[in-house]
Formats: structure tokens, sequence, C-alpha cells
């Protein structure tokens, strides 16, 4: 069973020796004067997914340096990405994918081996998407009685995508990649792939050059 690992629009040679998400708590527990301790339920942290990552010196697409400069770039920028794990069958159909939008939050580098090869440590925590709001508060009176209206306008989200009807592949880029480019959610990549049958025969493997039409 063919599988695929993403990271800063690129896929990686070697698969991580695991993909672990790990949750974070945020209950709070609280000591009542009666002695007894009580746990009250809130909604989880970030998901933190440490990743354990090889690239060989030789016998890779590219050099290890190719994958480092990628990492340090969406490092630098403070941009998020997507972290994309896929499983499919070997004529390319997709079984199940692992996709979380993450940001980089540190990496170690190691060479060891008979070969030298580059082992990093990648710390890559979730992104939450958000936007700014404008809060109107208005009174109204009706019948006497006064009240507050609130009206909450959302004014624009911190990522503004392209409004472009078509893209065009380049090297290193991925239907998952475009698809939260355009669509806003990765997990949209299935949409790239119905309005272009005609150009996709492996979601996996799209040639750089590729005209895709983005469907709304």
């Amino acid at each position: 069973m063919p599988y695929h690992f993403y990271l800063c629009g690129v896929e990686f040679p070697v698969l991580p020796a695991k993909f672990a998400k790990k949750i974070k708590n945020k209950n709070k527990t609280i000591d009542l004067l009666n002695g007894q301790t009580i746990n009250i339920p809130k909604a989880p942290g970030l998901t933190d997914v440490p990743v354990p990552l090889s690239l060989p010196m030789i016998g890779g697409a590219h050099t290890p340096d190719y994958y480092l400069d990628k990492l340090e770039a969406f490092k630098l920028k403070k941009k998020p990405t997507q972290a994309i794990l896929t499983r499919t069958t070997p004529d390319g159909k997709l079984l199940y994918d692992t996709n979380i939008k993450v940001t980089i939050e540190d990496y170690t580098e190691t060479e060891a081996g008979p070969d030298l090869d580059v082992q990093v440590d990648v710390s890559l925590r979730q992104y939450v998407d958000y936007g700014t709001q404008t809060i109107d508060l208005k009174k109204v009176t009706t019948g006497g009685v006064t009240q507050t209206v609130v009206k909450i306008t959302k004014e624009r989200e911190t990522h503004n995508r392209p409004t472009a009807k078509t893209h065009t592949i380049k090297n290193g880029e991925t239907l998952w990649s475009i698809a939260a480019l355009y669509l806003g959610s990765s997990s949209r990549f299935k949409d790239l792939v119905n309005a272009n049958k005609d150009k996709i025969t492996n979601p996996n493997n799209v040639p750089a050059g590729t005209v895709l039409t983005i469907p709304e």
C-alpha cells in the first residue's frame, strides 16, 4: 500500500518513522473546600505533532538541503503549512489521509548513519485560522422598551486567497496545498480532482505545468 508524506508543499523522500498527534488537555481541576476534587471539561488546546524525518544523502529526489531550505523558509516567513500523510491503493485511489494545518515550531538536524544521512526532528503545532470582527451596538426602542442589538461583522480573513479561476501547477506543489490556497481548506482537494477529471489520474502525481480549473 503506497504511503506519501507532504510538508511545506513538497513530498518528503522517506516516510516518518511515526506520525503522532498529541491532543492538549485544558481541563481545569479544582479542589473544593469539602476536600472533594472536581474536573471541569474545557475545549482542547492546539494539537502538537512531533515528526521524525530522514533525508538521505544519496538516492532521494533532492539533496537534504532542498528540504531543509523549505523548512527554514516557512519558519522565517511565519507561514502555516499542511502536514499530510496519504494512503493510496497501487492504482492511485485514495484510501485515507491525515491532514492538519500546522506551523513549524522548531526542528533539530542530526547527521547520522554510515552515509551521514540527515535526521530532522520537527515539532509542528496545529494552526487555526482567525480573522477580525467588528461589533456594532445599537439601541432600538419598540413599544417603549429599549433593547441593545448586537451585530457582528466579519471583516476579513488573515490569509486572503486569490480569486483566479485557473492555476498552473509548479514543481513541488500538491493538490492539497493548492486547495488550501484557493478553496480555503486542503481537505477540499477532492473538489479539485472532480473539477479536473480529464487531467488528473493520480492525485499524488499531477505533473508540473498542468493547468487546473479552480471550482467555486
